[in-house]
């Protein structure tokens, strides 16, 4: 195997380029290393995101639908799809009920096969313990969602409800707003699928 059709080398190329402003030399590095691995699904995902990032939506979900063919589960590239479809003008109010509902139900099914606690499901309601409520998200430190979560934290009953925030970004975002108006943050960059999973299983986390 050699750099040309070594998926890991490529992603890191075009990490490179990406990084250094070129994404026009970061999408060709990538559509050259799908030619050579074109079962790629990782390819595909990064292929999709500079795509979504550089405006081209449409191209992006193509992009998104191919990794998830080769795994269903690639979780990151239903999600970023999901994001896509908002700017298609086709993607109207009905679609995006049905989108939404579709993925979340697929993310419910791969829930299920998590251990359970002897205690039953830690979020469902007592009435001696407010209710566990996670929310996880990407790019809390440059993203419009930041803002979304300053207003609406801060809105919870905090007597029936206990907030837990996964931030899946670098640095310390300790001291943010975000984090002030939550019981929980919980930093989780780098951590492996299977390990957020099992940290999320006590809370009823929003993805």
């Amino acid at each position: 195997m050699t750099a040309h059709d070594d998926p890991g080398s490529i992603l890191a190329a075009a990490g490179q380029a990406f990084a250094a402003k070129q994404s026009d030399r970061a999408i060709r590095i990538l559509e050259d290393g799908l030619a050579a691995c074109p079962g790629s699904r990782d390819l595909l995902g990064l292929l999709g995101y500079m795509l979504q990032v550089t405006g081209e939506a449409r191209r992006a979900v193509a992009c998104y639908d191919r990794a998830l063919a080769i795994d269903p589960r690639f979780e990151l590239a239903r999600a970023q799809r999901l994001f896509c479809l908002n700017y298609l003008p086709e993607f109207d109010d009905a679609a995006a009920l049905r989108e939404n509902r579709a993925s979340a139900e697929f993310l419910a099914e791969s829930l299920r096969d998590l251990p359970r606690s002897d205690q039953g499901a830690p979020s469902a309601p007592r009435r001696d313990r407010p209710i566990r409520l996670g929310y996880h998200a990407t790019e809390f430190d440059r993203h419009l969602i930041q803002d979304v979560f300053n207003e609406l934290l801060p809105r919870h009953d905090r007597d029936r409800f206990a907030i837990f925030v996964y931030a899946d970004n670098p640095g310390d975002w300790t001291a943010s707003a975000m984090a002030r108006a939550a019981h929980a943050w919980r930093p989780i960059h780098g951590l492996s699928l299977p390990n957020r999973r099992a940290l999320f299983a006590p809370t009823g986390s929003i993805f």
